[in-house]
């Protein structure tokens, strides 16, 4: 559930054109297992 939550999220973040600072580890790591979301890291490689 938390992984489809976080997709949808990230896809309305692109759709947005907005960017996300990931400070909570759920969404770092999540983020880090699917690298095709890696482009809405701010500052990136954070």
């Amino acid at each position: 559930m938390g992984s489809t939550l976080e997709r949808e999220a990230l896809d309305d973040v692109r759709r947005r054109g907005l960017r996300v600072v990931p400070l909570g580890p759920f969404v770092r790591g999540w983020i880090e297992r699917h690298p095709a979301y890696a482009d809405l890291v701010d500052p990136p490689g954070l």
